[in-house]
């Protein structure tokens, strides 16, 4: 789970019997409403367009915003995409 993008992407439903249905955030995502880099994705966002979109999703749809960090990276990367 956490190899994924953001962190909001590495949320699971549990399917161990013990534990079957279980919500799991290892990242705290629902804490926070945050969403922010799960895998070095701040470091790819200036270089490749598709990160810069999944979080423009996730800021429309669920109403997180990035942190901090990861807001200025996104500023910085849609001034590039298209260039």
């Amino acid at each position: 789970m956490r190899a994924r993008d953001f962190t909001v992407n590495a949320m699971a439903i549990s399917l161990n019997e013990g534990s079957y249905g279980l919500l799991m955030d290892p990242t705290n995502v629902l804490r926070y409403r945050s969403a922010r880099p799960a895998s070095g994705i701040e470091l790819r966002l200036p270089r490749q367009p598709s990160p810069a979109r999944r979080a423009t999703r996730l800021k429309a749809r669920l109403g997180f915003e990035l942190e901090e960090r990861t807001q200025t990276r996104y500023e910085n990367a849609k001034g590039m995409i298209g260039r």
